[in-house]
């Protein structure tokens, strides 16, 4: 980081552009410092709302951008930063269908031009700030407008491998084809950026929600054996010390992740460092026949780090407290596939996926399914119709924690939510249509919850 040195005022000097100039980098360096002294991972996203409709048309336009660089500089999209859309579909297809997505601004050159003028076009090198005359009224009065000259940032978004020098960068999306229908641009659901609060990234909150449902699943199902006598904590073997070991640890991390993960400007090291301590509590529990290994914090992998975390805490709160489930095959009707389900297990606490066993590999079950639709027997016919896919299904990159783990197993999570959801429940039948296929086999896994949860 530069060090400017502070201006001299005195009275009597000649006020020129140069010294307000160089006061403003050396309050902006202190002020860069003084944070990044009191917070080391200060850079990342604030917030982002990408156009979906645009990037369907394969276009990329931040409606909402606002971020910190590792310079310390804070851009805001319409305040300190201007940025233009841009097409992407042959960048999208070079990379193979996954396309990193960079935002980048000119570094600041020393003794060259670093602003364009009112009206100036672009010309050789490209240039940090556009300066733009605007018309501010008088905010005592309200009236009175007059043309004030203000700068803004020169954005620019980069994709893929493509050449970033001279700009200073950071990744902020990720675009992949989506898994189903006709292939469309989508934001990649397990990308996160480098982000400085929770509310940044709706993956991290995800995953967060996730263990902290999960924590309070296996606490439930805890007290539920001790208060049913299937477990004591009065025992003078092992079982009643672990028992109680098992709630206390429980316990302390449910009522602290309900806070935690709830606070949207919640810094995302704060969170993992509380994760990788539950690990650590939890690993007492583990039979040791394999290493415990979590990344350490990287604040430009987050992805990474949260993921893998996640994973480790999954396994353990698996091995502490097993998960139940039941499993549902579905069965040909005509020219449907169904699956005929029980009231408890469509509660709004269960967890629902539907599994695909195929001894073949991910991109040619993609292509196989690409036309199946999912809901109630009774919603088939206008899905056909109308060419909807009915429940969304996400394809899981993992197998959920307390699933059957096989190489020929994928499974995609039901979203239980909508008016599909809602026939099914009403139903309690679910349907697959355009999927009778001699290769596959599908069935359902409901991971149920203890009475009450």
């Amino acid at each position: 980081m530069k060090k400017t040195p502070q201006v001299f005022w005195g009275e009597g000097m000649f006020l020129r552009p140069h010294h307000l100039q160089t006061a403003d980098r050396f309050r902006d360096e202190q002020l860069a410092r003084e944070v990044f002294r009191v917070q080391p991972f200060s850079w990342g996203v604030q917030s982002l709302d990408v156009a979906p409709d645009q990037l369907e048309n394969f276009i990329f336009e931040a409606r909402d951008l606002s971020l910190k660089m590792k310079d310390g500089t804070s851009l805001a999209l319409g305040s300190t930063l201007r940025l233009f859309p841009r097409p992407f579909q042959k960048e999208l297809d070079q990379a193979g269908g996954r396309m990193r997505v960079f935002l980048g601004v000119p570094v600041v050159r020393e003794n060259a031009p670093n602003a364009f003028a009112p009206g100036e076009g672009p010309g050789g090198q490209d240039r940090r700030w556009v300066v733009e005359s605007t018309e501010i009224g008088d905010e005592n009065t309200g009236v009175n407008p007059q043309p004030v000259s203000v700068k803004r940032c020169n954005g620019r978004l980069f994709f893929g491998g493509e050449s970033r020098e001279g700009y200073e960068t950071l990744e902020i999306a990720v675009v992949e084809r989506s898994t189903q229908g006709r292939n469309l641009p989508a934001l990649a659901r397990d990308f996160i950026p480098a982000i400085t609060e929770l509310g940044a990234s709706s993956t991290v909150q995800r995953l967060c929600d996730g263990i902290t449902n999960r924590i309070e699943a296996k606490h439930r199902i805890l007290l539920t054996d001790v208060a049913q006598g299937r477990l004591t904590v009065a025992s003078e073997g092992t079982s009643g010390w672990q028992t109680i070991i098992k709630l206390q640890i429980l316990g302390s991390f449910l009522f602290l992740f309900q806070q935690l993960t709830k606070i949207p400007r919640t810094h995302p090291f704060t969170v993992y460092a509380e994760f990788c301590r539950l690990a650590g509590e939890l690993s007492v529990f583990d039979d040791g026949k394999k290493p415990i290994r979590i990344p350490v914090y990287d604040h430009d992998a987050l992805g990474t780090c949260f993921h893998e975390v996640c994973r480790v805490i999954e396994d353990l709160l698996e091995k502490i407290v097993a998960s139940r489930f039941v499993k549902v095959d579905f069965v040909p009707r005509e020219d449907l596939l169904v699956a005929e389900l029980q009231e408890e297990w469509l509660a709004p606490p269960t967890e629902v996926y539907l599994a695909a066993e195929a001894n073949m590999d991910e991109k040619e079950l993609r292509n196989r399914i690409v036309t199946m639709k999912m809901g109630a027997p009774r919603d088939i016919p206008i899905l056909r119709q109308r060419r909807l896919f009915g429940l969304d299904l996400d394809l899981m990159k993992r197998t959920p924690t307390g699933l059957p783990a096989r190489e020929d197993y994928f499974y995609f999570k039901v979203e239980k939510e909508g008016p599909y959801w809602d026939n099914v429940v009403r139903d309690r039948i679910a349907a697959l249509s355009e999927a009778l296929d001699p290769k596959l086999k599908f069935s359902l896994y409901i991971i149920t919850k203890p009475q009450g949860s």
